[in-house]
């Protein structure tokens, strides 16, 4: 496979096996009930899980009248969910599409909630209580949620989104997946627009826990978590999700992302092996996602590599037949007039030998701000970009 051969270049082969066991609880047959298995037990080196999703968070004020008109596969209702009769009619329709649902909810009435909804067919996630740590909540809080959610549903994953970079070690064995809210492009992140007071490493609230940086931020906080989960021992059962924002003016924050920085926030997070993304929140169209990244991301068999060149951001896969490229700028401030064009040679991103003519082999899914040619991909600064590749005939 050319310039990703170098990863197999071994004869030694690994297999991994594992018996599960199935028990089924038949004691109301009437209540339909979901069995999911994934292959989170193999390395992750070697496998990734079956499930990686595109969801956004959904206000419920929307009534979710714009699910039939998009395509992401999952959707997540903010609370309070102030009409019953409403909301079932939304999770009704839920089930109608086919869209996985993560359920929201708070400390207050838990076991009512979960055990009135702990069988419906589509349910993906129960998310308890949003940024535990930002929010200082007790550091058992979250492991008792899951214990107890456990008790009375063990088929579901209990999550939450984590705020603080280092809070991880905390709260991961609670978690899974693991959701990364850093966003980077928002924040200011010295003086808190809410509590009027500095923000430093040791005190303050921003809104975003070091989030100082711009995209790169995004890359440290995606392997930073990663990371940890392996040195944990949770390498192989976790894994990692990303949260990127999608919406206008906030508590902490007085400007909107653009169509772009959401975008790299999402790429540069695929790039360092995030599973999924759940933007926060409603709208944005997912087409490509859906239908060209998520594919080469979900394969057990794709190879996988990671590429930093001059402050731009690359991954690359291969199915065994094409080339998938993910290709963002770090660039900060996101200004395509403000920096002058990088260009990264095919051999930087791991196609030195696969691209022999670029205009033939290199299909341009989706780019703004970047150019291809026969040399490489210019990358204007905030330039973000998904390529797939033909290798060349053998």
């Amino acid at each position: 496979m050319g310039a990703l051969s170098s990863l197999f270049d071994n004869d030694r082969v690994e297999v991994y096996s594992r018996r599960f066991v199935l028990r089924f609880n038949t004691s109301d047959p009437t209540r339909p009930a979901t069995v999911r298995l994934s292959s989170s037990s193999l390395p992750s080196r070697l496998a990734r899980p079956i499930h990686q999703e595109v969801l956004w968070y959904l206000p419920f004020g929307n009534r979710c009248q714009c699910l039939p008109k998009v395509s992401f596969t999952t959707i997540h209702p903010i609370p309070p969910y102030d009409n019953l009769t409403i909301f079932e009619q939304v999770i009704n329709r839920t089930v109608e599409l086919g869209l996985y649902l993560i359920f929201d909810m708070p400390y207050q009435n838990m076991m009512a909630i979960v055990d009135t909804y702990k069988s419906l067919p589509n349910l993906l996630i129960w998310e308890t209580v949003h940024e535990p740590d930002g929010n200082s909540d007790p550091f058992n809080a979250a492991q008792n949620t899951y214990d107890l959610i456990y008790q009375m549903d063990g088929y579901h994953p209990v999550s939450t989104v984590l705020d603080c970079e280092n809070y991880i070690l905390l709260f991961a064995a609670s978690l899974s997946p693991v959701f990364s809210g850093c966003l980077p492009t928002l924040y200011q992140c010295h003086v808190s627009p809410v509590w009027h007071t500095p923000c430093t490493r040791d005190f303050g609230h921003c809104g975003c826990d070091d989030c100082e940086g711009g995209m790169i931020v995004i890359r440290m906080r995606i392997q930073t978590y990663n990371e940890m989960l392996g040195l944990l021992g949770y390498d192989r059962s976790k894994t990692v999700w990303t949260t990127p924002h999608a919406i206008g003016r906030g508590a902490y924050w007085n400007s909107t992302p653009t169509g772009l920085q959401w975008a790299a926030m999402d790429l540069i997070s695929f790039n360092h092996r995030a599973m999924g993304s759940m933007s926060f929140h409603y709208p944005t169209n997912s087409t490509v996602l859906d239908h060209t990244i998520r594919p080469f991301l979900v394969n057990l068999d794709a190879t996988y590599a990671t590429y930093d060149c001059n402050g731009v951001d690359a991954g690359l896969w291969c199915n065994g037949t094409a080339y998938l490229l993910l290709v963002a700028s770090l660039n900060a401030d996101m200004d395509m007039n403000g920096t002058a064009a990088v260009v990264v040679p095919w051999s930087a991103v791991g196609l030195g030998t696969a691209v022999t003519t670029a205009t033939q082999q290199v299909q341009r899914v989706f780019a703004v701000a970047q150019n291809v040619s026969a040399s490489g991909v210019e990358v204007m600064s905030g330039g973000i970009g998904v390529y797939t590749v033909t290798p060349p005939a053998s």
